[in-house]
């Protein structure tokens, strides 16, 4: 798994933003890879957000939601 990437909401909550980064070994079938690959996952957008971009925005996750169970 990659990096993990930490994100500050407005109220200064911790959150992450959703996304998949696989490991190079994954990815890379000859040499040393040259870059790192991070995929955002999206959601339907929030008011604030589809005002601007209606079609998805990205996903945060805060700590309540990014643990299964």
């Amino acid at each position: 798994m990659g990096t993990p990437r930490k994100t500050l909401l407005k109220d200064a909550e911790e959150a992450a933003d959703g996304g998949l980064s696989p490991p190079a070994s994954a990815w890379v079938k000859e040499g040393e890879p040259t870059n790192d690959i991070f995929a955002f996952l999206t959601t339907e957008p929030n008011a604030e957000v589809g005002a601007i971009h209606p079609k998805a925005m990205p996903m945060i996750l805060t700590p309540e939601r990014s643990r299964p169970g």
